[in-house]
């Protein structure tokens, strides 16, 4: 009885040190991430450049890298910009 009492506060001491520790990791400072951009894509540079960030995925925490040329990204991003618009403006109109 005693060997399952001990056994019992050891995994819940372990349980609690897990919920206690941060999982905050450092990103090398060369790297970019979908959250932490620095500004937008520009128009001015080579089309055909190749960019390569790293982002985390949805529903992970562990980043990827990801490359794809700079006129992809702006189209990606002009895409999503005019999805939101639609979506704001549907919205606006039911008056919610």
């Amino acid at each position: 009885m005693k060997l399952a009492k001990a056994f019992f506060g050891l995994v819940l001491v372990a349980l609690m040190a897990g919920c206690v520790t941060s999982s905050n990791q450092v990103q090398p400072s060369g790297t970019k991430d979908s959250l932490a951009q620095s500004g937008p894509v520009k128009s001015s540079a080579d089309p055909n450049e190749i960019i390569c960030e790293m982002q985390r995925p949805v529903g992970s925490n562990i980043p990827e890298r990801v490359c794809r040329t700079r006129a992809s990204a702006e189209g990606d991003r002009d895409a999503t910009q005019i999805m939101l618009q639609t979506i704001n403006n549907k919205s606006g109109l039911r008056g919610n």
